[in-house]
């Protein structure tokens, strides 16, 4: 079919959305049925949902909306959506987390954008649900236009042609988190595009909202740290969090010794958080949040934390296949 749209003249191409689903039943009805309301013909749409071992109501929700559902007994989210993208049909691959809302117009302009330049690959980041929690909010801190857009592709929200996805070798299946970061890294290594569009921007419905949810959620993030060691160094939250391990285990030794110099370790391991939050402040342009510094110190304080332990539990777990 032609597109009604002036500024093009081409023929809108089938398109595949893949949605990794592990115990999704509370949000996947919602995912898919934001896919099937976009402006965007549904005849061209081909949903996968994958279903990652879900042990609620997930699958079967997803076998009544009408939709293409595998079963993936095990394997990292990488894995789940690289299934996904061999089974699909399409000439361009969406990926959509099942607990995320896309616009009804999230199609579009991935397609036309994709269509006129194959080697651009478009991220978007995600928005707050209508009425968030207070974790959410100190997390997702909003700017002029809305939440903090990311550097790099959010797993959750990615357009890319299935050429353009098999060149770069999919997604890493041999990590158990920030697959997503990686394929943004194998793309711009080839040359490629990657461009984080608001309009590409998805409502999540699944962040956490109590501090024990998000300090689970931050050691799982970093249980991969340390993978590539020349790579890693790169990233400027691996060097604070590295930073902050030093500085808290100092504080620890130095408190044995009853060292005169542990003011110094501590403040430094008090401080640390703070440089997230500055920097966080600092890019959402909306320097209100600094009335809520002390809020957003204990969200990064989490964080760090969360980090910390994800990062020693990596390199413990590497110490043990070694032996």
């Amino acid at each position: 079919m032609k597109t009604n749209q002036n500024t093009c003249d081409y023929e809108d191409p089938i398109v595949s959305v893949v949605l990794p689903a592990f115990n999704e039943e509370e949000t996947i009805e919602k995912a898919i049925t934001s896919i099937k309301n976009q402006n965007y013909d549904n005849n061209l749409v081909e949903i996968i949902v994958i279903d990652n071992n879900s042990t609620d109501r997930t699958r079967t929700i997803a076998e009544n909306q009408s939709v293409r559902v595998h079963f993936l007994e095990h394997g990292p989210v990488g894995k789940v959506r690289n299934t996904g993208a061999e089974l699909a049909k399409g000439r361009i691959l969406f990926f959509l987390d099942a607990d995320c809302i896309a616009p009804n117009d999230w199609i579009r302009n991935g397609v036309s954008q994709i269509i006129k330049n194959e080697n651009i690959v478009l991220g978007g980041g995600y928005e707050l649900r209508k009425e968030p929690k207070a974790l959410e909010k100190l997390w997702l801190l909003d700017g002029p236009n809305g939440a903090l857009l990311p550097k790099d592709l959010l797993g959750g929200s990615i357009a890319i042609s299935k050429s353009t996805f098999k060149k770069a070798g999919g997604f890493d299946e041999t990590v158990t988190s920030g697959e997503d970061s990686l394929l943004s890294k194998s793309l711009r290594k080839l040359g490629c595009t990657v461009k984080i569009d608001r309009k590409m921007s998805v409502t999540h419905l699944g962040n956490p909202t109590s501090f024990y949810s998000f300090l689970k959620r931050q050691i799982w993030h970093s249980e991969n740290y340390l993978r590539n060691f020349r790579e890693d160094l790169k990233d400027p939250t691996l060097i604070l969090t590295l930073f902050f391990l030093f500085s808290v285990a100092l504080t620890i030794i130095l408190v044995a010794l009853r060292s005169e110099f542990l003011a110094f370790s501590a403040t430094a391991s008090i401080l640390t958080p703070s440089i997230l939050s500055i920097k966080r402040i600092w890019r959402s342009k909306n320097y209100k949040h600094i009335l809520s510094f002390h809020k957003i110190y204990l969200v990064d304080l989490v964080y760090m934390i969360g980090r910390t332990i994800g990062l020693l539990k990596g390199v413990s777990s590497k110490i043990r296949k070694l032996k």
